[in-house]
């Protein structure tokens, strides 16, 4: 609820815009496909992949404040969530383990405060004669709310790599794997349709991607005992695919 509740005062606090001709304020959900994109460098994780695609969710106010006629700065205040899913590669293989392909699985949901930067453009062009077409673009700026580990256990199918490494006290971690702030770029294309002179609905397709390496700095032991930076020779990002509908009240 204490993660909710700053996105429904800005709603509030946008909703006073409302006697400013310029301004329209609306309410966006967003369901999405999230990947996860991993590069490794100096083949320390040799193997290391995306293992599954995330079903996640974004949600929170709008608000485009109109330049001309069919061009506006678009912003808001969104709350979404980010699917991180690792299969760490051969790292742990055994052959004679029947176990080994989960004990590098690694899987979190990673929750944002995201703010767009982004531009619209509106175009003449009218789909079926009912809602005009736009694009959007621009970028994002994502502080973290929260993470958490998906699996936690070093049993059977539930071993996550990240958690038990940044949990560990004698490599000097302290518990957190992703970093608090991020920026990523936004593209998009949608209709909108006005529903007379005070409300307007509007779908849109958009993808986002992250720009900035996830991890933060987290210890990890070699064969030799030395530890070793993960971040350094792991790049973790994410990029989503959205469905976006909503609302806007004039």
């Amino acid at each position: 609820m204490k993660r909710i509740l700053p996105t429904l005062l800005v709603l509030a606090a946008f909703t006073n815009l409302q006697a400013q001709k310029n301004y329209k304020i609306g309410f966006r959900f967003a369901p999405d496909f999230s990947f996860t994109n991993v590069h490794q460098y100096k083949y320390a994780y040799p193997g290391v992949k995306q293992k599954g695609i995330g079903i996640r969710m974004s949600f929170g106010p709008t608000v485009d404040y109109f330049l001309t006629k069919n061009i506006a700065a678009s912003s808001g205040l969104w709350y979404t969530v980010r699917s991180v899913n690792l299969y760490m590669g051969s790292l742990y293989n055994r052959p004679n383990d029947p176990n080994s392909k989960y004990y590098s699985k690694s899987r979190y949901n990673v929750t944002y405060l995201q703010i767009p930067v982004t531009g619209k453009i509106y175009t003449n062009i009218m789909v079926r004669k009912m809602a005009k077409l736009y694009f959007q673009g621009g970028g994002t700026i994502d502080i973290k709310l929260a993470e958490k580990a998906k699996d936690t256990g070093l049993s059977y199918g539930s071993n996550n790599y990240l958690y038990n490494t940044a949990n560990i006290p004698s490599y000097n971690n302290d518990g957190k794997v992703f970093r608090t702030f991020n920026l990523g770029y936004y593209l998009g294309v949608g209709v909108e349709k006005s529903l007379g002179k005070n409300k307007a609905v509007f779908a849109s397709v958009s993808f986002s991607k992250g720009l900035i390496q996830m991890l933060r700095h987290l210890n990890d032991r070699d064969d030799s005992g030395k530890l070793n930076d993960i971040s350094k020779t792991l790049h973790v990002q994410t990029s989503q695919l959205s469905f976006e509908i909503g609302m806007k009240f004039l």
